[in-house]
């Protein structure tokens, strides 16, 4: 069961990896020991090596990055919850 959520998370960065041009515009939440949930965790080098030119930046630096095209959040179903608000007018603006 791991390996299938790991295998699915695999599927969907090497999906999102097609956005990863020269001028992208993809922004990767990136926190170390941030906790990952339902959803196996994935490797920051896999992430790194899929989308080379996307934006890594923590959770100070989230909110003023969020006019990029894509948001990556790759901690399952865990997110930082006091960027919410951020993050949902992101997502209501289109993103």
């Amino acid at each position: 069961m791991k390996f299938r959520r790991w295998y699915c998370s695999l599927l969907a960065v090497l999906a999102l990896s097609g956005f990863a041009c020269a001028d992208s515009k993809i922004v990767v939440f990136h926190e170390p020991g941030f906790p990952t949930a339902d959803s196996a965790p994935i490797p920051d080098s896999l992430l790194r090596g899929v989308l080379p030119n996307a934006q890594f930046v923590s959770a100070a630096d989230l909110k003023a990055q969020l006019s990029s095209a894509l948001l990556v959040l790759p901690y399952g179903s865990a997110f930082p919850e006091d960027d919410w608000a951020e993050i949902q007018g992101f997502l209501q603006r289109g993103g």
